[in-house]
């Protein structure tokens, strides 16, 4: 199996963008394609009482409402 190291970017958000990648495989060129993820941090809260805390939000992928840990995009502030 052979990569191209020339991928194809398309940017689909600000948060996403889809990666196509050619690749030899058996003498054929397959292409294979990832998603690029924008940089977000998510944090593991615990109440004194050992609860978990969690946020229900809507969830565009799902068509439903979910539970999910509180999470927030890096807004290009560099790590401390």
């Amino acid at each position: 199996m052979r990569s191209s190291h020339d991928a194809v970017r398309t940017r689909l958000s600000p948060y996403v963008t889809l990666v196509a990648r050619e690749v030899q495989v058996a003498g054929r060129a397959e292409i294979f394609h990832s998603l690029e993820q924008a940089d977000y941090v998510t944090v593991l809260a615990i109440t004194n009482d050992g609860r978990i805390p969690l946020v229900r939000q809507f969830r565009p992928a799902l068509g439903r409402e979910a539970q999910r840990r509180i999470a927030t995009l890096n807004a290009g502030v560099a790590p401390a």
